[in-house]
């Protein structure tokens, strides 16, 4: 048998490639949790905002075309409209509660998704005109959700990613490395 010795740095006495390499070590271990809290985030968001049973899709790789996007197969109006504020401003729609409400992201990538309003009856003009209204607002309070998510997104991912975060993991989880950074 042998014995070996073998130098072991904190992340923080680590310089150049060492450094790099141990940075990206951590970053990648933290990366499982950073997407399971982005998707929790975003969950709650869509809850807060009267979409709660929406299938939530992102990709935030500072690529083009990348963001935040869902799906909610039938948006239960009433609830929009309580978490909005609106009730008063469509209660002619909320007390009837005969419309099929969707949201939909039909192209590829990760756009807002266009939101469909479909009357299971036959509206008078008055009633188009504010089915109409109705799937404007919630049209611009879905493109709002998705940018909104898609910038916190990136705000958390860039600040998970930071030198100082990482070295803060790095010390508070007392990770050790050799000289070339790998773990030890």
């Amino acid at each position: 048998m042998r014995t070996r010795q073998q130098s072991i740095y904190r992340y923080s006495e680590l310089t150049g490639k060492a450094k790099d390499r141990a940075y990206d070590w951590i970053v990648e271990g933290m990366w499982d949790f950073t997407l399971e809290d982005l998707r929790e985030r975003f969950q709650e968001t869509l809850t807060e905002a009267g979409f709660p049973k929406a299938e939530i899709e992102f990709s935030l790789g500072h690529v083009q075309g990348d963001g935040v996007t869902f799906n909610v197969k039938h948006l239960d109006l009433r609830t929009w409209l309580k978490a909005q504020g609106l009730v008063d401003k469509f209660r002619k729609l909320y007390d009837e509660d005969s419309l099929n409400i969707y949201v939909e992201n039909l192209a590829r990538g990760f756009n807002p998704p266009r939101v469909s309003v479909e009357p299971t009856y036959s509206p008078d003009r008055e009633g188009e005109k504010l089915i109409a209204s109705l799937e404007e607002v919630i049209q611009a309070n879905v493109n709002h959700l998705c940018r909104k998510m898609t910038d916190e997104g990136y705000e958390i991912i860039d600040f998970r990613q930071s030198e100082e975060e990482v070295r803060e993991h790095a010390e508070a989880n007392d990770y050790e490395f050799d000289d070339k950074g790998r773990p030890a």
